[in-house]
């Protein structure tokens, strides 16, 4: 015998389908149906569709109704917003890559979660299981990333102002400074004008600031000598077209005809009294040498003998 049905909805005004059939929209009232097992789908825009799949009739129903509550499809999940400080950090959420924050994400309600919060130059941020809000609710969550610790090198000079050279390269900054290196052994140079360079090799251990104080050593002034410095030797017989003279670190008492010569550059004037050429040669004159000057034909082979030669002590 066949049974007046009636469905109802709150709110009203939903579609109702009868396997796969549309019969009308809520209420619908009376509709005539055999005894059965029937799908029922109740749907309306904005809220969860009411399905069930094994509704029956029995021959025994003369009339029957259903009646379904319709759920806001805003209650059946919750939002959790995901902010960094400081901001730009990649968001996880049970291991999966949602993007960078600010993100919303969308779960069940009180549903629980790992999540993950990674930015470069920062610890990675960790929360496990964490409860996302009520059905319908929308929440904002702000997680603070841990800073690493600064692995790095302050170097100081006496005096100051000096630059920094780090593994060959030009850092352009000056002492006292701070830079931030890798874990491990680097080469720190210091230059300064008027100082001799200073090198030395660090071991900085990973998380630490290395702590340098350099002293540089001062490069000597040498004064101005005023006078004139030389000795007399034999000249041989013959003239000579033109006289280059070298210099050659020989002695190692640091004298030059019994006068004391300091470590430095010098002018060299030769005063030579036959067929004389002045020439003018710079050398640097190293600590324990002594400058001995010769006599070389313009072919470049040696005239024997030493001739009379002056070094003017001007330093340059």
């Amino acid at each position: 015998m066949a049974c007046y049905l009636t469905i109802k909805s709150s709110p009203t005004g939903a579609t109702v389908k009868i396997n796969g059939s549309t019969v009308g929209t809520t209420t619908v009232s009376n509709y005539l149906i055999q005894p059965g097992t029937y799908n029922i789908d109740i749907r309306k825009t904005g809220y969860v569709a009411y399905i069930n799949l094994n509704y029956k009739i029995l021959s025994t129903d003369l009339a029957k109704t259903l009646s379904v509550t319709l759920t806001p499809e805003a209650e059946q999940f919750a939002w959790l917003t995901i902010k960094s400080n400081p901001t730009g950090a990649t968001v996880y959420v049970d291991g999966y890559n949602k993007g960078t924050e600010p993100k919303t994400i969308q779960e069940s309600p009180l549903s629980k979660h790992d999540i993950e919060l990674r930015k470069s130059g920062y610890g990675d941020y960790t929360y496990d299981n964490y409860t996302w809000p009520a059905a319908g609710v929308t929440k904002s969550v702000t997680f603070t990333l841990p800073a690493l610790p600064i692995t790095a090198i302050s170097i100081n000079s006496n005096p100051t102002g000096a630059l920094i050279y780090i593994d060959g390269a030009n850092t352009t900054k000056l002492t006292p400074s701070q830079i931030e290196v890798s874990a491990g052994y680097h080469t720190i140079k210091l230059t300064k004008s008027g100082y001799y360079d200073y090198t030395a090799t660090e071991n900085v251990p990973e998380g630490t600031i290395l702590l340098r104080n350099y002293t540089l050593t001062a490069i000597p002034i040498l004064p101005s000598i005023n006078e004139t410095i030389g000795w007399e030797a034999s000249v041989p017989s013959g003239s000579h077209n033109f006289y280059l003279f070298s210099l050659y670190g020989t002695n190692t008492n640091n004298t030059i005809g019994g006068f004391q010569i300091s470590q430095g550059a010098y002018k060299i004037v030769s005063t030579l009294s036959i067929s004389r050429q002045d020439n003018i040669t710079t050398s640097s004159v190293s600590k324990n040498d002594c400058l001995t000057i010769i006599a070389e034909n313009y072919d470049g082979s040696t005239i024997s003998g030493i001739y009379d030669a002056w070094i003017q002590s001007s330093v340059i």
